[in-house]
Order: C-alpha cells, then sequence, then structure tokens
C-alpha cells in the first residue's frame, strides 16, 4: 500500500509538466462542436446510405413467404361445437352465461380449439384471452371474472413446442367456475 502511494506521489510532478506528443496541437473547438458532430454524422450517413440500399431486399413479398403468413384464411369462418353422443359442448353453466367447448376453421385444414364463454343476453363486449402456454384455459380465472362482467370470453388452447399437445377441450376436466358456488348456477 505504501509502495503504491509513494509511486503515485513521484508521478505527480511527471505528470504536471508533461508535454504533448511531437507533432499534436491542443484541440481547438471553433464554432459549436454539437453541430459539426450532427453534420459528420449526416456526411457518414451519405456515405454509407447507398450500400445499405443496395443490400436491402427490394421483395416485399420476401418476410410474409418465409414466415408463412402467405396460406390463404377461410372464408367466413365459424365457431362448431365440440360434441358427441356421449359429451354435451356445454362444459359449464351459471346464470349468465354457458362455457362451450368450441373449434374453428383457421387455414385450410388447420382448426383452432378452445373454450367460449357465452353469454345468454347480448355480450358488452368481447374478450380473447390468450393464456400463457404452459397453462390450460380452465386454469385461468380471470376469463370468469370477464365473463361475468358480460363478455363473451374466446380461450384458445395454445400449443407449447417441445410437449405433446394437450387433450382437446371435450375431453379434459369440466372447469368449475368460481361463480358456480353461488345458488342458481347448475350445469347443463
Amino acid at each position: 500500500m505504501r509502495a503504491h502511494l509513494a509511486l503515485a506521489l513521484l508521478s505527480i510532478p511527471t505528470f504536471l509538466s508533461a508535454q504533448p506528443l511531437p507533432g499534436v496541437e491542443p484541440l481547438t473547438a471553433s464554432g459549436d462542436p454539437v453541430a459539426e458532430m450532427v453534420q459528420g454524422i449526416g456526411r457518414y450517413l451519405d456515405r454509407i446510405g447507398p450500400w445499405f440500399t443496395a443490400r436491402r431486399d427490394p421483395d416485399p413479398h420476401h418476410l410474409p413467404r418465409i414466415i408463412g403468413a402467405v396460406d390463404p384464411r377461410v372464408e367466413a369462418p365459424a365457431m362448431h361445437l365440440v360434441a358427441t353422443t356421449a359429451e354435451s359442448a356445454v362444459l359449464a353453466a351459471t346464470d349468465s352465461f354457458e362455457v362451450l367447448s368450441v373449434r374453428w376453421p383457421a387455414l385450410e385444414g388447420v382448426h383452432g380449439e378452445g373454450l367460449y364463454l357465452r353469454q345468454f343476453a347480448p355480450a358488452r363486449f368481447l374478450v380473447i384471452y390468450l393464456p400463457e402456454p404452459d397453462r390450460l384455459p380452465e386454469q385461468c380465472p380471470e376469463i370468469f371474472e370477464f365473463a361475468a362482467a358480460g363478455a363473451d370470453v374466446l380461450v384458445p388452447v395454445l400449443l407449447r413446442r417441445g410437449s405433446p399437445p394437450p387433450p382437446a377441450p371435450a375431453a379434459r376436466r369440466r372447469p368449475t367456475p368460481r361463480h358456480c358456488a353461488t345458488p342458481g348456477c347448475a350445469r347443463r
């Protein structure tokens, strides 16, 4: 520690008497340095602009094509109830809404599935609720809060990469909304 202090004290006179390097002059700014910097940046961008323009892909359809967004959509998609003779599409019901298992066409040969909380009265608004991929729709109590507030709620089942798809909505355990603990809530 003392050696570092002694070295620092010995270097002070050298630092104070330091001379500029040969051929180097002190910086003297004439004018506004900020304006000079902005002009320099502009000159640099003007110089490299043609290079970036030449590298850019002029085909505006390239990105949609590589991400697969060019498939034609299904005309007038409609939701279909997922039911069998043994299972009803109605999974649960309250006095104001019912929980349905639904499927809808998205693309040719591709269907979406999920839950649809449909109001008996005209809905005040529509909520499309996207749960986290690790959660099943019936594990999201907030969807029942939206429905209790008068909304139709569509909850698609989201698939997570690297895991098998969950069972179809009709095959899952029937959800029990928190509102079903009140009198008047009946399963249909």
